[in-house]
Formats: structure tokens, sequence, C-alpha cells
């Protein structure tokens, strides 16, 4: 709806513009009484809110004329004269409303309502579109005379994600609200209440402080927000994160209750320094690869609270990283793959099929304990399994990853190595059920830890990320991707089987040999030591440093070479 003012305070215009546009109405402002008076007889108004204390010609003379070409808009007089014999005045000449200032927004705003409720009105507040109806006073939606529920603006969080009443976990959620106006965008939870209508209550008083100015955007503190808001998003949208519950705690410790507002980049420099050089766990300095962990993990915190409007800008943006010593190159040789294959058997050879997938297959160890016989396709035609409400193809002998690390689905290809390990397992189980399990074939993600342990100590393999050259779980994915450089696979196929979402990802798995890179270097030397330079028919350039030594004739290349040194 559209509303003329007439105000020539450009602070309390400006207040009261605000304030109407964020509620959705058009606004029109004029700054004198003749400009007012011009408006009004020149577009059709749904109401006019009208200061008497007006340059070149006073607000109720503005009234007067008003109401003589167009009697039924309603009006509002909003000023400072307080007095009982202004008020008639006033009311006589034809206002339907009457507000002294200082003034409340909030009760401007139920004044307003009020007047174009009642009218009288010459046009319907009510917009329709077949059987559509939008009530533009309430704002409400009805199809057939049936009203339909918009997305309300204080609503309940669970775990990160909004629910709906009637939710297992309702009566534990917390309340939220979520709206835009004047310019804010404000995402925060509602402390200290319990119903809706107390929840109601403390956005109208958040609304209510923007429409005064008094607005403070965000006084969210970090570990509040860590708490409630990131790390219950990353235990329902990230596979690693235990990795985040465990880093959140020393930036906790750090940051503690300052709110997110006021967390300079400087006070970033002081969290990075103290974490340079301290011991670790596992009895080392932590380098500079660590520390940028951390720091990649704030910058997510940060991320979703701009994200979210409660930071204007993300500090660790300004912040530098810390110099890293190189992607992690370890990877098994063939010699030691023979070793540790040699060594799992015993109590150890619970762990020689998952080995021997892991080498194979590139598959995680989350992958891995995740495998069920139903992901694998051991006919000879292709079969489908649900996937996030849609079939996937699973191929010929291959098997499906369900979901890898960037929540998509992958389909590997079995060899013959594969294939038999497998059908040894589904033996054992009848095909059914999880491929690997802790009561059928001992293996968890316990039993790999601490086997994988025992057997590169068996096999004389450096083990651990702290030993000098050793190794760990995950670098056996490492080693399918640089066996498949080592035989000439293209890049892409390897992406496509280790599930990277990008060749970069894939160079930092796939290393080049020692064995491929001593025949790159070999090839210099099947030409001998001379270097052939071919002739022309054109004269070489004169040099009192050039010796022609002789010539000779080259019969694969079937053509004449002069030798100069």
């Amino acid at each position: 709806m559209r509303i003329l003012l007439v105000e020539d305070e450009e602070k309390v215009a400006r207040f009261i513009e605000r304030g109407l546009v964020a509620e959705r109405f058009a606004v029109d402002v004029a700054e004198d009484g003749v400009a007012g008076l011009e408006l009004a007889r020149t577009y059709n108004y749904d109401l006019m809110i009208l200061d008497l204390l007006l340059p070149r010609m006073e607000g109720t003379e503005v009234l007067r004329r008003v109401r003589l070409s167009n009697p039924n808009i309603p009006i509002l007089i909003l000023t400072a004269r307080d007095t009982v014999a202004d008020k008639v005045e006033n009311f006589e000449a034809g206002t339907d409303d009457y507000l002294t200032k200082p003034f409340a927004f909030a009760e401007l705003l139920v004044r307003i309502k009020a007047l174009l409720r009642r009218g009288p009105v010459t046009r319907s507040s009510v917009l329709r579109v077949g059987d559509l109806e939008l009530d533009r006073l309430s704002q409400q939606v009805k199809r057939s005379g049936k009203r339909i529920e918009l997305t309300s603006k204080v609503f309940k969080r669970y775990k990160g994600r909004r629910i709906k009443e009637g939710h297992p976990e309702w009566a534990r959620a917390k309340w939220w609200m979520e709206f835009s106006l004047g310019g804010h965008y404000v995402f925060r939870p509602i402390r200290d209440v319990s119903t809706r209508s107390q929840a109601k209550r403390a956005e109208i008083g958040v609304r209510e402080s923007i429409y005064n100015g008094r607005f403070n955007p965000s006084t969210e503190q970090f570990s509040n927000f860590v708490d409630n808001i990131y790390l219950p998003w990353a235990r329902n949208n990230k596979k690693s994160f235990a990795h985040d519950e465990s880093r959140a705690k020393p930036l906790k410790g750090f940051f503690g209750t300052l709110e997110l507002r006021k967390i300079p980049p400087m006070l970033i420099e002081e969290f990075k320094i103290s974490m340079k050089g301290k011991t670790t766990q596992r009895g080392t300095d932590r380098k500079g690869v660590t520390v940028n962990r951390y720091l990649q993990l704030l910058s997510k915190v940060f991320s979703m609270a701009y994200d979210n409007g409660l930071v204007d800008s993300n500090p660790c943006k300004r912040v530098r990283k810390e110099k890293e010593g190189g992607r992690r190159e370890r990877y098994l040789t063939h010699q030691e793959e023979g070793r540790l294959m040699e060594v799992l058997k015993g109590d150890l050879s619970h762990l020689a099929p998952a080995v021997t997938l892991a080498l194979r297959t590139g598959m995680r160890k989350a992958e891995l304990l995740g495998l069920r016989f139903e992901h694998i396709n051991f006919g000879e035609l292709p079969m489908f399994h649900p996937v996030n409400g849609r079939e996937v193809e699973i191929f010929p002998d291959s098997l499906l990853v369900v979901e890898s690390k960037n929540g998509k689905p992958r389909k590997i290809p079995m060899n013959r190595i594969v294939r038999e390990t497998l059908i040894g397992l589904a033996r054992m189980s009848d095909y059914q059920g999880e491929v690997f399990s802790y009561s059928r074939n001992g293996v968890s993600d316990q039993t790999i830890r601490s086997g994988f342990r025992k057997a590169c100590a068996a096999a004389k393999i450096p083990y651990g990320q702290a030993a000098a050259g050793g190794v760990v779980w995950h670098d056996l994915r490492h080693t399918l991707a640089t066996w498949l450089r080592e035989k000439g696979i293209a890049e892409i196929e390897i992406m496509e089987l280790m599930g990277h979402s990008s060749p970069n990802m894939t160079r930092s798995y796939a290393h080049s040999t020692h064995r491929v890179l001593q025949e790159a270097v070999n090839k210099l030397d099947r030409n001998g030591d001379d270097v052939l330079v071919p002739s022309t028919t054109s004269q070489p350039p004169k040099s009192r440093h050039r010796h022609v030594i002789g010539v000779k004739t080259v019969d694969w290349l079937r053509t004449e070479v002069t030798v100069t040194l």
C-alpha cells in the first residue's frame, strides 16, 4: 500500500520512511505543505501522514484542502502540538487520528493499520488472482478461502535444523528468529523463552530497536556460537566432524566468551603464535600445517557467522597462514607391500581383506566399514541401489560407495583379486549385511588402527606421522593413486576412481615413483653424448668459436647433419 508522508524534519522523515518500507509499504515523502498538497491531488494514496508545523503552508490548511478534493483518504496528524485546542481544531478540519511527538514507531504502525482496516478506503486491501487471495493489511494468504501458513519469523531449531511442532525433539529445541528489516539481517537464538508468544514478543522488541536506531547487530559469544550453531551443523553435514570437535576446544579456550564482532585479526595472530612450537600429544613440536588446520576451522566458523548476519566480515582473511612443508607424499613401494601382506597372518589375518581392498580400490577406512554386500554386483547384469531418493546403477563386477567424503556415490570396478577377496567374505555371511564387522570377522575402526600398527612393525615399515618415513592407513590411498600413475593411467580416470573433486587433489595423491623418474632421466642417454644439429642449405652464422668436427649420416633419420661444438 502507498502512503504519503508530509514532514519537514529530515531525520524524522527518514526514520518513519525506513520503518514503513520495512513493513512493506510504499512511501512518498514531501518536505513542505505545498509539495504535500500537490502530491495528494496528483496521486491516489491509501493513507496520509501529516505534520502541522510545515514551511510554505501549514498542515491544518493542507488538511482542509485535501479534504475538499479527496474526502475518503485516511489522514493521521503527527505533530509536536499537544494541546487540546490543536487536537479539536484538526479533528474538526477532517483528520482521522492524531498522534503527538515524541512517539514510538510501534504505536504509529498500529494506528496506521487501524485506519487502513476501518477505512473508508476507496480500494480493497485484498488482491485476488483466481482463487488466490493476498490481504495486504494482515499479510495473510488464502486459497479457496483456506489460509496458507507462511514461513514464520520465529521457529525452533534442533541440531542446526529448523523443525516443526510435533517433532520428537520439539521440547528440547530452542527458539530462533529470522527476518530482514531496515537493512539488517537478523538470525539469532531467542534466550530465556519457552512459548511461541514469548518468542514473538522478543522478535517485536528487536524490530522496535531497529526502528529506533538502537539495534545492536550481534552480541553472540564465540563459544556459544561454536557449541550451538557450528558444531551441530558439522555433526549433520561433515563426516570429519570429530576433527572439528577436537580442534574447537583450544579455540574456545582462547576466544571464550568474546563477542564474535569484537575478535580482530590481531587477536587471531596472537592465537596463531600461541599454538606454534607447542608440544603435541605425540611429543613432537606442532608444525605449521597443524596450526593452519586450526585457522581453517576458525575461518569456517566466521564464514558461517557472516552468512547468518552476525559479523560484517571474516577477520581470518587478513591473517597469513603458516608455511607448510609441502603435501604428504608417503606411499608403499612394491617391496613394502609384499612384506606387509606377508605378515598379515595369524593374529593379523583379519586385516588382510581390508588391506587388499584399500590397496586395490582406494576406499577410505570409513567407506570400507560402511560397505554392505547389497552394494556389490557380482553378476553379469547391471543392478540398482536406492541412494538419496534415486536409483543408482551398479555395473557388473563393480561395487558402490553409497556416500563418499564429498557426499556423492562412487562406483568402483573390481579386478580379479578384489572380486575373489569379497566372494570369500560373502560366503562367510551368506551375502548379507556388512562386509566388515567386529562380530563377524574382527574388523572395526579400533582393530584396524591397532592391527595396522603391529603389522607395520612386523614388516619393518615405519608407522605414524611422527616417525621419519612413517605410514598411516590413509597412505594406502596414496599408494593406489601412485601405482595407477606408474602404470600410465590418465589423471581423469584416477580422479574418478579415487572420488576426488578436482585434478589438483588427485595430483597430491598420485606421486611420481623413483623408477619412473629414473627411466625418464635414462632416456637422455639413448643418442649418446653427441649433440646432432640438422644441416640446412643456408650458411651457418659466422663465429670465431665455431669449429666443424665432421659430417656423418644418421640412417634412421636419412638426413645429413653437421656436428658442431
